[in-house]
């Protein structure tokens, strides 16, 4: 009996550690009937779930930590009550992403969107949403329990052909909200209101397109508020490009009437059987677009105001295209953050200047290589969104074999382009390179090093390939041999901190400056263009070095430019610094003396010749003062005596 007790707590043990060890977590929705858990969350799949556009990859995944749900090209088809397509449940706070490829959701009986928490619908493609049947809850999408559902960045066409109350309903009894935020969407009722029994709608920078097929109902209907911008406007009877329905005889003005809970028309009564249309008007004048050629081109292709739907359909300017080049000169691209679904800009070899970006959440690849006048990263950058999911982020930004392009971004700025999800690249010849930003670097572009064959030089090397100098690049630069470029500035070298010797002879450089490269052991800049001012500067503004600096600064020559000698007094300042100037006598290299030779006759070294050097050389002779062989044997016989003051009197009067 002990033992098959005791056989019986082992058999419960062991199965009670296999369903803890099997139980997932449920995440609170379910996408085609699926309940969506800690075990499939990254790949769910349903017999429902298949792909929308037949023969490409399909796949909906989900992602715990930022609660979205992401639909790649998928087609989900259900028929019976309650066989919805999305349900949340309870996922407080849940993004249903629509990436890359159109996806569809229909329903023959239900509605294939029911959400009971707070959710929020975002597309990259186009969705459909349809519903067939003609049961009460036949909606296109159904609201309750309190749920706000948002529509941000959005595209989708709801279109319901059953008896239902309603494309887009809720249960009216817990005060659903919802909200449209740059979106574009068509819904449609055959027999109901398009949009019915909200608390609240609200829209913002969205097109919206409400139509009933019905002659007695209203497109919107029992809402209790409908929140729009002052800059949107209302229209009735508009025949839409999305659509082949018949224009309506009826146009003008709605408003919405908080007591009638509906759009009334100009004649002060609803307007059944009609469309609504929220639509965003822009005038194109110069507060909106200050740039005149970009103001000029948005005008001759969508006249003097944007409509929102005319914003959806722009994705891409490409300066290239035909009927675009006028738009290479463009400065300013203020005013395309109106168009919200833009997403790429090509501008190679334009002139921009100005580029923000901050309403455009779909934007993912800029290509501004050869920009005359630079991109100014500091505003672009800082108005990046991240980089919409399904898609790689690009930044064509820097192009190393023009003479004028943009600066390279800071690496704080390269940081903040990197965590939205966007790649820098840099082009080189045929090559392209990514930047990195995960150590400091010294970029090569105009502003860190203004001359172009310098700059040429240092895109040749391997650390200059990618046109950043990392600092572990930057600490194994110990030698630049430029001689022979045609290089005239070297501004920039103060940056290569670490370089031990210089060879840039045989160019055309008339400054020196080495105040950061205390490094340095040999510099050969003869044949060039180095004046005695530039000395004067160079011997000031130079530190003292770490080890011995050899300057070989002069070799006389014919055929080429020539610096000038430094005076006695740089070559004794810079000696002070541990620097030795070098000159070529004709058969070899010499070092520079920092003291002038004798005057003849200068015996008290003041550079004249006149009677207190007589003085000077009589106390001499007398032994008062120290004797200066070189100076105080005048006339040369290699002794110091009364024959050297006559000679020094003779020299003064000029009697030979």
């Amino acid at each position: 009996m002990h033992n098959m007790k005791k056989t019986i707590l082992v058999a419960i043990t062991l199965t009670l550690t296999a369903l803890c060890a099997t139980a997932s977590t449920y995440y609170g929705f379910k996408i085609g009937g699926v309940a969506v858990n800690s075990d499939n969350y990254t790949n769910v799949k349903g017999s429902t779930i298949t792909a929308n556009i037949t023969g490409e990859p399909y796949k909906v995944s989900y992602d715990p930590t930022t609660k979205v749900v992401t639909l790649n090209n998928v087609k989900i088809e259900r028929t019976g009550n309650d066989n919805r397509c999305i349900y949340n449940e309870s996922c407080d706070g849940l993004t249903v992403y629509f990436s890359t490829n159109n996806s569809r959701l229909s329903s023959t009986t239900c509605a294939p969107i029911r959400i009971e928490a707070n959710t929020t619908f975002s597309c990259e493609a186009l969705v459909r949403v349809n519903v067939y049947g003609s049961d009460g809850d036949a909606n296109c999408l159904y609201a309750s329990n309190g749920a706000t559902v948002t529509f941000d960045h959005a595209t989708c066409f709801m279109y319901l052909t059953g008896n239902s109350n309603a494309a887009i309903t809720s249960s009216s009894t817990t005060n659903e909200k919802i909200v449209f935020h740059h979106s574009r969407v068509y819904a449609r009722s055959a027999n109901g209101s398009a949009l019915s029994r909200f608390s609240s709608v609200t829209s913002d920078g969205s097109a919206l397109l409400l139509r009933t097929g019905s002659e007695t109902a209203n497109a919107v209907s029992s809402v209790k508020a409908f929140s729009i911008p002052t800059y949107a406007t209302m229209t009735v009877g508009y025949n839409d490009s999305i659509s082949n329905f018949t224009t309506y005889t009826y146009t003008g003005t709605a408003t919405f009437s908080t007591s009638k809970q509906t759009f009334i028309g100009s004649n002060n009564q609803a307007l059944p059987g009609k469309d609504i249309i929220i639509s965003q008007r822009i005038p194109v004048n110069e507060t909106n677009f200050p740039d005149a050629i970009l103001r000029a081109w948005v005008t001759d292709n969508y006249g003097t105001t944007l409509e929102t739907w005319d914003i959806f359909q722009r994705r891409t300017i490409n300066v290239q295209s035909s009927g675009n080049e006028t738009l290479k000169n463009v400065e300013d691209w203020t005013g395309m953050n109106y168009f919200m679904c833009f997403r790429r800009l090509w501008v190679e070899g334009g002139r921009t200047k100005t580029l923000r970006l901050a309403a455009n959440k779909e934007f993912y690849h800029l290509r501004c290589y050869d920009n005359q006048l630079g991109i100014v990263w500091s505003g672009l950058t800082s108005s990046l969104n991240m980089v919409p999911s399904g898609n790689e982020g690009v930044i064509e930004g820097f192009n190393v074999t023009v003479s004028e392009h943009n600066p390279l971004p800071t690496r704080t700025q390269l940081g903040y382009i990197k965590s939205k999800g966007f790649d820098f690249i840099v082009k080189n010849s045929d090559q392209t390179y990514s930047l990195n930003a995960l150590e400091d670097y010294t970029p090569i572009d105009m502003a860190h090093f203004p001359d172009d064959a310098l700059r040429g030089y240092l895109y040749g090397r391997l650390y200059g390939y990618d046109a950043a100098i990392y600092a572990s690049e930057n600490a194994t630069i110990y030698d630049l041999d430029i001689k022979n470029s045609n290089i005239a500035d070297l501004t920039g070298i103060e940056y290569l901190t670490n370089i031990q010797r210089l060879y840039c002879y045989q160019n055309n450089i008339s400054s020196l400056n080495i105040s950061q490269n205390t490094k340095l052991t040999l510099i050969y800049c003869y044949w060039n263009n180095i004046k005695s001012e530039a000395w004067e500067q160079f011997v000031t503004t130079a530190p003292t070095m770490t080890n011995r600096l050899e300057v070989y600064c002069y070799f006389p020559s014919g055929n080429y430019e020539n610096n000038d000698e430094p005076t006695y007094a740089q070559v004794a300042q810079a000696k002070a610094k541990n620097i030795y100037f070098y000159k070529h006598n004709g058969s070899k290299w010499e070092e520079m003396s920092d003291v002038p030779p004798a005057i003849k006759g200068d015996v008290n070294g003041d550079g004249k010749v006149n009677v207190s050097d007589v003085t000077t050389l009589i106390n001499m002779i007398l032994g008062v003062i120290e004797k200066n062989e070189q100076r105080a044997d005048i006339n040369g016989d290699g002794k110091i005596n009364v024959s050297d003051v006559t000679a020094l009197i003779n020299l003064i009067l000029g009697v030979q």
